[in-house]
């Protein structure tokens, strides 16, 4: 769950810069996206690493970890300034 759940997340942040749709990002549907909250939302530089696999038997997944790694790849990091009073 929580790894389809971080898929959603980058997929509505990806999407964000392109529509002004819907805004919710779901972070608290499982624990890993509200781990990374913030590493997801913009407020840290945050590297992803890929493992993929040159065998045509593994071709299917590592055709959708590609395809998973351009849409994280597509996420535009607006900085969030936090505000202390």
């Amino acid at each position: 769950k929580s790894l389809s759940t971080l898929g959603l997340v980058i997929k509505k942040l990806a999407g964000l810069h392109r529509c002004s749709g819907e805004t919710h990002i779901p972070y608290r549907s499982s624990k890993l996206t509200r781990v990374l909250q913030d590493a997801l939302g913009g407020r840290s530089q945050t590297v992803l690493v890929l493992n993929c696999s040159a065998s045509r038997q593994h071709a299917a997944e590592t055709l959708s970890t590609l395809r998973f790694g351009a849409s994280a790849r597509s996420i535009v990091g607006l900085p969030v300034s936090k505000l202390v009073t």
